[in-house]
């Protein structure tokens, strides 16, 4: 860049307030500035303060996925992975991070270590399309090479000793196939093959689940998980630690909580690591008004088992009892005071109403507020005021229409808006200037009714000439004010 150019940036910044500097310095967009503009900030900033600020987190972030873009596409591998490492460190819930690490891992034929990372990347975001288009690529590369490896041979022979009986050698196989099995969902599937032929449920769930890790689409290790799932489910109706359970619920029923704690502790070890298991569990638990217990429970059965929706809604139904429970903790109410208060209400003296009661309403991450004037309180599927309940926010829209009208910032593209306000414009116009060329035979009224129309005819129309004079504006020009 030329000290000329450098020195034009740098009279146009130090124009510039300290606080927008600093905005910029924090939060700005690394691709919509130039890099220069941050060195002479700095600068600007370092006098002006006699320190630098830090910079944001998020602001960090771009900076280094800025690089490793830039990295990447000069094939600076092992810079560009180093850049990937701080990017992690920085915001270790970055799918982006990972997807990108898992590039530079392929891009060095680390072919492991590369669907390991875009696995994690889709772990983090499920509807990352890169990154399941990366992994499903490396996968099929994997997969040729597993067929001709080592590991699946040694799988091979497990699988036949399984079939011949051979329990212990097949199992010596297992572990022997383990010490080189890549990380994909065929060859997890594969190895709960073989503990399913030798009727060792666990570790053959456990290897299923191992597998829709790493492929949550692999259709063959759902089916596989869901048999073996429902066979420990009737194991675990015949065992102790059902009992331990049943005999919880009861006590849960009977509301003795404390024993019905110390059963579900002592069935504890003895249950089998299956969604419906820990379901139960969390029923129990939901009963005797352990709630945070309970949620936990109904966690620890969606990580077994993802499509168990019974436990979702399980899981639901408890946040939103912990939540109720949590607000009359914080306002020393109890439900039971609340509805012994509410018996003492004389009905005589209750205002009749057709308004809807206010009520608390708790707001989820698809919760969005209602903005606009003030209008009535809050019901039922609405939070804050309600514009539209009044009349306020239609006034308010009219005031600003005749504004813009007045102010020549009434503007469209719209040919058919076009024609329907020149239209209106000439009608106005005209009625306006017929009242003043007989304004002698026409009343005063009618003259003052008129002349606002001519007056809102000629804007009209003027509104129609701006209109039809607006061009395309260029990249980082503005054509003004369009309003509809």
């Amino acid at each position: 860049m030329s000290d000329n150019r450098r020195e034009q940036i740098y009279q146009n910044l130090i124009a510039e307030e300290t606080e927008d500097l600093l905005y910029i310095w924090q939060y700005g967009e690394i691709d919509k500035w130039d890099e220069i503009v941050f060195e002479i900030i700095k600068e600007i900033l370092l006098d002006r303060l006699g320190y630098v600020p830090p910079q944001s987190i998020q602001f960090q972030i771009s900076e280094v996925l800025y690089r490793v873009e830039d990295d990447l596409e000069n094939n600076e591998l092992e810079k560009a992975l180093s850049e990937c490492e701080l990017l992690i460190q920085l915001n270790p819930d970055s799918a982006i991070a990972y997807n990108y690490r898992g590039e530079i891992y392929y891009e060095m034929g680390q072919l492991e270590n590369a669907i390991i990372n875009f696995q994690k990347a889709i772990e983090l975001d499920s509807s990352f399309e890169d990154a399941w288009e990366n992994m499903l690529s490396i996968e099929s590369a994997l997969e040729e090479n597993f067929e001709e490896s080592a590991a699946k041979s040694h799988l091979d022979k497990a699988l036949e000793y399984a079939n011949n009986g051979e329990t212990n050698k097949a199992l010596e196989e297992c572990e022997t196939a383990k010490l080189t099995l890549p990380s994909i969902a065929s060859a997890y599937n594969h190895l709960g093959l073989i503990f399913d032929t030798l009727d060792l449920l666990e570790p053959a769930i456990d290897s299923y689940r191992k597998a829709i890790q790493l492929n949550p689409e692999l259709k063959d290790s759902w089916d596989n998980m869901l048999s073996v799932e429902l066979a420990l489910e009737e194991k675990f109706e015949e065992s102790t630690a059902k009992n331990h359970l049943d005999q919880a619920l009861e006590y849960a029923n009977e509301d003795e909580p404390e024993k019905a704690l110390l059963e579900c502790e002592t069935a504890k070890p003895y249950m089998q690591n299956i969604a419906p298991a820990y379901n139960y569990l969390g029923l129990i638990l939901q009963t005797a008004n352990q709630l945070e217990f309970a949620i936990d429970a109904y966690i620890k059965a969606i990580q077994l088992n993802p499509r168990f929706y019974a436990a979702r809604e399980n899981l639901a139904n408890a946040r939103v009892a912990w939540e109720e429970e949590q607000y009359h903790l914080v306002t020393n109410l109890s439900p039971d005071n609340i509805q012994e208060t509410s018996i003492e209400f004389d009905e005589t003296k209750i205002l009749v109403t057709n308004e809807p009661i206010p009520q608390w309403l708790y707001m989820d991450e698809k919760t969005f507020l209602l903005l606009g004037q003030p209008g009535h309180r809050t019901r039922q599927g609405r939070s804050g005021y309600d514009p539209i309940d009044r009349n306020t926010e239609e006034a308010r829209m009219q005031a600003i229409m005749l504004c813009m009208l007045m102010a020549g910032k009434f503007r469209t593209r719209n040919p058919i808006y076009l024609m329907v306000m020149a239209s209106t414009g000439a009608l106005f116009s005209l009625g306006g200037v017929v009242v003043f060329m007989f304004r002698n035979l026409i009343r005063i009224p009618a003259i003052l009714m008129f002349s606002l129309g001519l007056i809102i005819g000629v804007a009209l129309l003027a509104n129609v000439y701006l209109s039809l004079r607006l061009e395309k504006p260029d990249e980082h020009e503005d054509n003004g004010h369009i309003f509809f």
